[in-house]
């Protein structure tokens, strides 16, 4: 299937967002306010960014396919995303593994475990816990997990709309809930904002953007019964705290709908561009890769390169950032990811060959 280009674009702008929010992190003592380190600091809602993107192209890619045989469409669906995130996502955790031996002459075995079986996200201690940024791996795996439950049922704008009021009544309860469970502290207060059922009103943006972009349905689609729905829901957020409703992130999800959408109808050559494209096809690599050129370039104190002005020094180490870990990634896009792509398409090319008894 050909390959979207402003969707690559969406993915360039989502990494270089959650770079720059790293980067800035650890680049000195940064007071500034001014409009490149505000943007900075905002760099990590760059993640869901991708959340839409996700949902975008996993329903643009098996939307098609609903008339094939449903064990078929959830195997083959299956073996491509867990060849596509597990061996990056496996290095990694090697990789975090050997460090923290290094360093710390640890070895966290449930840590391991968890995030080998991407089941992490399922747990405040083991979230976030082993290779950084891997909160979001587990939250996409989690999506995964349910696409085969609402790909048919979800099948025009309006049936989207309305898993849209779903997921927000889901994150919701979730939220209440999990809250009631768990203690009140910092790290239980962080996993709230980030476990799976928070997101799952981002992934359903995703879903909606699908039958707008792609079958070209209208708003007025969808029925009076869900822009109902979705009314009292706001009506009932306004007496919520504001993390069970809108945070930031949920918020800003919609200016990311509203971008994405404009960019699909008119190519924007700031936003869309061969660059941004580049970017996007390597962006699952520089996710992983970023964090670990980061820790070595700050041990090396090279992330103060310019002293006499902080958003100077961070634009500087935000570059080198960026063209070392996109280098690296480059290297591990073609050698580890497309590889295993392939490898997905010849097993699945396999079970569709007839077998002849001899």
């Amino acid at each position: 299937m050909k390959r979207i280009d402003f969707i690559d674009s969406l993915r360039g702008w989502a990494i270089l967002g959650v770079i720059a929010v790293h980067t800035l992190q650890v680049s000195g003592n940064i007071n500034s306010n001014n409009i490149i380190i505000t943007i900075a600091k905002n760099g990590g809602l760059g993640v869901w960014l991708f959340f839409i993107v996700s949902a975008f192209t996993i329903f643009m890619t098996l939307d098609k396919k609903r008339n094939l045989p449903k064990k078929k469409v959830v195997t083959d669906f299956f073996i491509k995303r867990i060849l596509r995130i597990a061996p990056m996502y496996y290095l990694a955790i090697i990789y975090y593994t050997c460090l923290g031996l290094f360093f710390y002459n640890r070895i966290p075995v449930l840590d391991i475990i968890t995030n080998i079986f991407f089941v992490h996200g399922f747990s405040p201690q083991t979230i976030n816990n082993l290779v950084p940024g891997g909160w979001s791996i587990t939250v996409e795996m989690t999506f995964y997990g349910i696409v085969p439950f609402i790909l048919y049922k979800i099948k025009n704008l309006n049936q989207a709309f309305l898993f849209l009021n779903i997921a927000f009544i889901i994150r919701v309860s979730a939220i209440i809930i999990t809250a009631k469970i768990i203690d009140e502290n910092a790290l239980n207060t962080e996993y709230i904002s980030l476990f799976f059922p928070a997101q799952l009103p981002v992934f359903s943006m995703g879903i909606i953007l699908y039958f707008i972009v792609i079958k070209q349905e209208s708003i007025k689609d969808i029925s009076k019964s869900s822009y109902i729905l979705l009314s009292i829901l706001s009506i009932i957020s306004i007496f919520l705290p504001k993390n069970l409703f809108h945070q930031n992130y949920i918020l800003f999800s919609y200016l990311f709908f509203g971008i994405a959408v404009l960019m699909s109808k008119k190519r924007i050559l700031l936003l869309d561009n061969k660059f941004f494209q580049m970017v996007g096809r390597i962006s699952y690599s520089l996710y992983i890769i970023h964090f670990i050129v980061i820790f070595w370039l700050v041990k090396f104190n090279l992330n103060i390169l310019y002293h006499d002005s902080p958003t100077i020094n961070f634009l500087l180490f935000f570059l080198l950032t960026v063209s070392i870990s996109s280098a690296i990634s480059y290297i591990t896009y073609e050698l580890i990811e497309k590889q295993f792509q392939n490898i997905g398409k010849k097993i699945i090319l396999a079970q569709e060959k007839p077998i002849f008894n001899k």
